[in-house]
């Protein structure tokens, strides 16, 4: 039988090794090097404007502070769209 069509377990090996990505893990706004500088993200979308138009919103700023800082905002209808689930 041809290697190339063995399930043994050097082909699980191998297989598993392929997947592992050990790549180092990057901050929010590091760029990988395998890919040009750019503000625009994979839609397409202008990054720096996106994060302005995102502050814009009350919900989404409250959510990034329960995210970044564990704050609940004062304004119950907010608080209950950024910890639906009450904790």
């Amino acid at each position: 039988m041809p290697s190339s069509l063995s399930n043994g377990p050097d082909h699980d090996r191998d297989t598993r090794e392929e997947v592992l990505d050990e790549s180092p893990l990057l901050a929010d706004d590091e760029i990988p090097a395998d890919q040009p500088a750019s503000n625009l993200d994979l839609f397409g979308l202008d990054l720096e404007q996106f994060k302005a138009e995102q502050r814009k919103l009350s919900w989404v700023v409250a959510l990034i502070a329960f995210i970044e800082d564990g704050a609940l905002p004062l304004d119950p209808n907010l608080r209950a769209r950024v910890d639906p689930h009450g904790h």
